[in-house]
């Protein structure tokens, strides 16, 4: 056989030993992906058992007097859910907008956000049938102290970043205020 010849013949071999290769590693890495599958389908499941919900102390505020509401985070299910710890409302992210679905101007700016409080990396625990509370302190930070309705929607992630994670979105409470 000559060198051309050989080489002709040894390109699609050389392709089809790169193939087996490939599929060999693929079917491995296919079962390894399929055991770490199973934890996750696990902490899946869990995520899904969160609720995030806004309720507000009255139906009616008054110009100028401080809105406060309150944000749960409830266990609906029947095991322990493990999230990272973020009491702090500034980790969630809340949207104002106006009855024409305006949004509402913030009045908080940057410097004030990041002095408040510290971003924890503790991880807590939720029991079931359990619910974590947090206030906000609303008029504080959002433009809403004029006559008229507001709709507030919140949103927090949870899981573990880059790997599973859920999006957790509250009911839409509506803040009225009146003269």
């Amino acid at each position: 056989m000559t060198f051309v010849t050989l080489k002709k013949r040894a390109s699609p071999l050389t392709a089809f030993s790169l193939g087996v290769v490939m599929l060999i590693n693929c079917g491995r890495s296919h079962q390894e992906t399929a055991q770490q599958s199973e934890p996750l389908r696990a902490l899946e499941s869990r995520l899904k058992q969160l609720e995030l919900k806004i309720t507000t102390a009255k139906p009616e505020w008054r110009q100028n007097e401080p809105i406060v509401v309150t944000l749960s985070l409830i266990n609906k299910g029947e095991g322990h859910v493990i999230v990272a710890d973020n009491t702090f409302w500034k980790d969630y992210r809340i949207s104002v907008v106006k009855e024409n679905s305006f949004p509402v101007r913030k009045i908080i700016s940057l410097d004030q956000q990041t002095n408040q409080g510290v971003v924890s990396f503790r991880s807590l625990a939720i029991k079931p049938g359990e619910t974590i509370e947090i206030k906000i302190p609303l008029s504080e930070y959002f433009e809403i102290n004029r006559k008229g309705l507001y709709r507030m929607t919140v949103r927090r992630r949870v899981g573990i970043h880059g790997i599973i994670e859920r999006e957790l979105i509250s009911n839409t409470a509506t803040i009225s205020v009146v003269e």
